[in-house]
C-alpha cells in the first residue's frame, strides 16, 4: 500500500532508488528497463506512465483510476489481459480475456473472453465468451456463448448460445444454435433453435421449436 500511495514500486520503496524519468508526468522513455526476461505490467493515462509492476500471479495490481482524472470525467479502459474490477468503471472496458466488474460500467466493453458485470452496463457488449448482467445493458450484444441479463436490453442480440432475458429486448435476436427466453417483448425478430416460454415480438419469429405461446406482429411465425 505504501509503494501504491508514493507511486514507486516495492523495490524503490525498501532499497531508496527512485527512477525520476519513468515517473514524471508524460514521459514514455521505457529505456532503463533490462532485457531480463521478466514480465511486466506498465500503466498509461494516455502517454503519461503512471506505474509500473513486476508481475506476480499472487498479487492483484489496483488500476490507478483516482489518478487519471476527476470521477466525474469519463475514463475508457484498456487492458490486454482480464480485467478483475472490485468497484465500477466510469467509461468504456477493452480487454484481451474475461471482464469482471463487481459494480456497473458506464460504456460500451469489449472482451476476449465472458464479461461479468452484477450491475449494468450502459453501452454495447462484445464478448468470445458469455455475457451475464445483473442489471439492464444499452446497447447491442455479439457473444460467442450465451447471453444471461436480469434486466432490459435496449439492442439486438447475434448469439451462438442460449438467451435469457428477464427484461425486454428492443431490437431483434438470433441464437445460432440455442435457445430464447424472455420475460417482456421483444422489439424485433426473433431466429434461434428453440424458444423457451411465451414470446412477443413486434417481428417475424423463426424457431425449430416453440415451448409455449409466441405473439407476433409480423408475417408468420
Amino acid at each position: 500500500p505504501l509503494a501504491d500511495l508514493f507511486g514507486v514500486t516495492v523495490d524503490e520503496l525498501l532499497r531508496g532508488k527512485h527512477n525520476t524519468d519513468h515517473n514524471k508526468a508524460g514521459c514514455t522513455d521505457l529505456s532503463d528497463i533490462q532485457d531480463d526476461g521478466k514480465l511486466r505490467v506498465v500503466q498509461f493515462f494516455g502517454k503519461k506512465i503512471l506505474k509500473r509492476d513486476d508481475y506476480d500471479p499472487d498479487v492483484k495490481i489496483p488500476l490507478l483510476i483516482d489518478q487519471c482524472d476527476n470521477q466525474e470525467k469519463a475514463v475508457n479502459v484498456e487492458l490486454w489481459g482480464s480485467a478483475n474490477i472490485e468497484g465500477g468503471i466510469n467509461g468504456g472496458v477493452v480487454a484481451g480475456d474475461y471482464v469482471f466488474c463487481k459494480e456497473g460500467i458506464n460504456g460500451s466493453v469489449v472482451a476476449g473472453g465472458s464479461v461479468t458485470c452484477e450491475e449494468g452496463i450502459n453501452g454495447g457488449v462484445n464478448a468470445g465468451g458469455s455475457v451475464t448482467c445483473g442489471d439492464e445493458i444499452n446497447g447491442n450484444i455479439n457473444a460467442r456463448e450465451y447471453v444471461k441479463c436480469a434486466g432490459n436490453i435496449e439492442g439486438s442480440l447475434s448469439v451462438l448460445g442460449n438467451v435469457e432475458c428477464n427484461g425486454d429486448i428492443g431490437g431483434n435476436v438470433e441464437a445460432e444454435s440455442g435457445s430464447v427466453s424472455c420475460g417482456g417483448n421483444i422489439g424485433g425478430t426473433v431466429t434461434c433453435k428453440i424458444i423457451n416460454g411465451d414470446v412477443n415480438a413486434e417481428g417475424d419469429v423463426f424457431c425449430d421449436e416453440i415451448n409455449g405461446n409466441i405473439t407476433s406482429e409480423g408475417n408468420g411465425v
